[in-house]
């Protein structure tokens, strides 16, 4: 298998960089989400799950609820909902090279349409 033995859901580094990219952006999805955005080569999402596990474990992420959803056989699939805790917010600002604070961002007073200069923090 490839996980890692210091995780207690084997998941790979990677795997958690994934997650914390994704919920970085997206903010709210499930691990089924995930895995279609950041690594659909995978078989399922149990890969995906298991780093929302660990990074739950570590504090930077938790479950936000519950969705379901009906398969084309009519089965309910019930999924848990991911979402960042305000350190997992800051971990994903690293991740993604993004300001982590206001106070870390520069802000032009013309330029950029959104007013943020482009290539995150400098």
């Amino acid at each position: 298998m490839g996980g890692t033995k210091a995780r207690r859901y084997g998941s790979t580094a990677k795997t958690r960089e994934q997650v914390l990219e994704a919920l970085g952006v997206v903010k709210v999805a499930t691990a089924a989400q995930i895995r279609a955005l950041m690594c659909p080569g995978t078989a399922d999402a149990a890969t995906v799950r298991g780093g929302c596990k660990d990074l739950e474990g570590e504090g930077l992420v938790l479950s936000a609820g519950r969705t379901s959803r009906l398969e084309p056989d009519g089965r309910r699939i019930t999924e848990k909902l991911w979402s960042l805790t305000p350190s997992g917010l800051e971990a994903a600002a690293v991740v993604l090279d993004r300001c982590r604070t206001t106070d870390e961002c520069q802000w032009p007073t013309t330029g950029s349409v959104s007013g943020r200069r482009h290539g995150g923090c400098q």
